[in-house]
């Protein structure tokens, strides 16, 4: 899988990564604790458990993510090939346990 990471000039390191889907969807997630890195700076935060990190199954248009706490990398690579209704699945499957309160789900 090709993650692309992203580097974040304030806080000096690499805060988030992300998995195309297509062209509309893509998968982010959200290094553990750089959430309270940005929060300690000053910045606002969409994060529950920012120990933790966060896994978001990203739409572009229109804007919609849908965000897990935790780290969901392995269960999303396994299915990205198949595109982004395998990924909702994915999402829908662990929401119940580790959906975040910040997430754009109906």
């Amino acid at each position: 899988m090709n993650w692309k990471e992203i580097y974040n000039p304030i806080t000096q390191d690499t805060h988030n990564s992300t998995l195309t889907i297509d062209d509309n969807h893509y998968i982010s997630y959200l290094f553990p604790n750089n959430a309270s890195v940005a929060e300690t700076l000053g910045l606002e935060v969409a994060s529950d458990k920012p120990e933790e990190g966060e896994t978001a199954l990203c739409t572009l248009s229109p804007w919609k993510c849908l965000i897990l706490n935790g780290d969901f990398r392995k269960e999303y690579e396994a299915v990205v090939d198949q595109g982004y209704d395998a990924c909702y699945k994915v999402f829908e499957s662990l929401k119940a346990e580790h959906g975040s309160t910040w997430s754009d789900d109906e």
